[in-house]
């Protein structure tokens, strides 16, 4: 009686798959293909060195005032200066943790519908869409439930 062995199985061609066979067909499968990738390429060749050396290379970091921007590129100086502003807008100070409390709760409460296994989203869904922005308004706004009313001018 013989028995039978399996030869290990071969690779698949080359030209069909892969990535030089994705960019055969996708990037270069006609000359007006061709000609668009190579374009693009040089676009691309053009306008990202000068950002990168703009935003990175060239810019400024340390400082606290604007003549501290002396060099060409950007001034990231304002952006850890000004970080709160930006994040918070004119939330007074003593009262962001509202902010990150509003933007946690939004975040853990939509979880569940990210997760496939979780039952009865679409009842989760819409209780979380009517009672989440009411949370939020209280918790920004203030004026009830003991929390300091925020002016919203």
């Amino acid at each position: 009686m013989t028995t039978h062995t399996f030869k290990p199985d071969m690779p698949p061609p080359g030209k069909v798959f892969g990535p030089m066979a994705w960019m055969r067909q996708n990037l270069f499968s006609s000359w007006i293909n061709t000609l668009l990738t190579l374009f693009s390429l040089y676009l691309i060749y053009l306008v990202v060195p000068p950002i990168i050396s703009w935003a990175l290379l060239d810019a400024n970091w340390v400082g606290t005032t604007k003549e501290d921007c002396t060099k060409a590129g950007a001034c990231w100086v304002f952006i850890e200066q000004r970080f709160g502003q930006f994040m918070y807008g004119y939330f007074p100070n003593e009262l962001r943790w509202r902010v990150d409390l509003t933007a946690v709760l939004a975040i853990v409460g939509a979880a569940p519908l990210f997760i496939s296994k979780f039952q009865r989203k679409a009842v989760y869904g819409i209780a979380f869409l009517v009672i989440y922005p009411i949370v939020a308004f209280y918790l920004l706004h203030g004026g009830a439930f003991g929390l300091t009313n925020v002016p919203t001018s």
